[in-house]
């Protein structure tokens, strides 16, 4: 995956079922149908995909042509029958679960919308067979990272400007004693000890 540029998380997979109802929140499974790559779009419009990428491109580019894409494990989060969130999971043949295209529309925001979405991602990867479990990130989307964080993702140190960049986050959103890794999970030091 080209990630450079990315904040990168890191998490081991544990088993985990899927719930079938969270907080009001529901979920289905991805059809693959023109209908539902037109609701994967619209939802994705709400913080992931820019205004000028298309309905076409951003369904191909982000999903069909990505390593370990697999429409069985898209998920629609469903809030009184709407829906309002989705989640990827993609798998790689080297037992590498990614955590993609983790959004939600505003109206689903605040009500823990963001820990259903990783839990039905992370019981997806756990049925795949996946060993460990990487997504990757930007400093603005700070809402998702402390989710990640609350989850029990731990910050990747995989280029020399990882630390700093993490240590910036860390201070602004007042964390400290946060263990980095590498790619595969191997402590690498404490941040903000």
């Amino acid at each position: 995956m080209d990630y450079i540029d990315y904040l990168m998380m890191y998490k081991k997979v544990e088993a985990k079922e899927f719930q079938n109802e969270f907080n009001g929140f529901t979920y289905r499974k991805f059809d693959g149908s023109e209908s539902d790559i037109k609701l994967w779009y619209e939802i994705c419009k709400c913080g992931i995909i820019r205004d000028d990428e298309t309905l076409e491109s951003s369904y191909r580019t982000r999903l069909i042509e990505h390593i370990g894409y697999n429409p069985d494990t898209i998920f629609f989060v469903m809030l009184d029958g709407k829906e309002v969130a989705t989640v990827t999971a993609l798998t790689e043949e080297n037992g590498t679960g990614w955590l993609h295209m983790v959004t939600a529309k505003p109206e689903a925001r605040g009500k823990g919308v963001a820990k259903y979405l990783i839990a039905i991602a992370e019981a997806a990867l756990y049925k795949s067979g996946m060993k460990k479990i990487l997504l990757q990130t930007k400093e603005f989307r700070a809402v998702a990272i402390k989710a990640y964080l609350s989850a029990g993702y731990k910050p990747v140190l995989y280029t020399d400007e990882m630390e700093e960049r993490w240590t910036a986050f860390l201070n602004e959103y007042g964390y400290s004693k946060i263990d980095a890794v590498d790619e595969d999970g191997n402590f690498i030091k404490i941040l903000n000890s």
